[in-house]
């Protein structure tokens, strides 16, 4: 009798092993800084069950919020639901306020089908300079581009020495957190950010 009980808590142990490195969904627009950001701190974490997916924008200028969202969507069809035992955990749909072509339609798709947003105002390279130093002014892309060359990132490339460590000193510096339109300057990426370094 007391074999048989320790018995059925050691495969309870090995059902909740299974479920402690959380899926996660992490979509943003391809050949940008997030995803190579995201992918570049997966493999520092060694958080395998991270799957960051690049959205291909068409047509000049790109940067259509909803095109990344209705990605999301696409790559769930048909599979379990977020949450269920062989689904993801959570969704994270990673775009900026300076995307502003229906931004408004994305928030709203996301928030229907329980993604969660990671929103930078005005661009993700803020979320970048907070890693090194911190910024409270009102900023734009231009003065971010600007500073971050500062620190080797150009052109909108992750330098293959990027010290993701520094993550924690920038989740420490960022004011506005929202992870929905964020004030200038602000990022809702802390909070997928946090949600990766307390997995492992």
């Amino acid at each position: 009798m007391g074999g048989g009980s320790r018995g059925s808590v050691d495969l309870r142990r090995k059902r909740q092993t299974r479920r402690e490195n959380k899926r996660i969904l992490i979509v943003a627009e391809g050949e940008r800084t997030e995803v190579q950001y995201f992918k570049g701190l997966a493999d520092y974490l060694r958080a395998s069950a991270v799957n960051v997916i690049d959205v291909k924008i068409k047509g000049a200028g790109g940067g259509n919020p909803l095109s990344i969202v209705n990605r999301a969507i696409e790559e769930l069809k048909g599979g379990p639901s977020i949450g269920d035992r062989d689904g993801y955990d959570a969704v994270w749909c990673v775009f900026d306020v300076d995307q502003h072509a229906k931004m408004r339609e994305a928030i709203v798709a996301a928030k229907r089908e329980k993604f969660k947003l990671a929103i930078s105002n005005p661009c993700f390279e803020i979320w970048l300079l907070w890693h090194f130093c911190s910024c409270e002014k009102h900023v734009d892309s231009t003065y971010l581009r600007r500073e971050l060359r500062k620190h080797g990132i150009r052109s909108k490339k992750i330098p293959q020495d990027f010290d993701f460590s520094l993550a924690n000193a920038a989740i420490v510096r960022v004011k506005n957190t929202s992870s929905e339109m964020p004030a200038n300057p602000g990022t809702g990426v802390v909070g997928l950010v946090s949600l990766l370094l307390e997995k492992q």
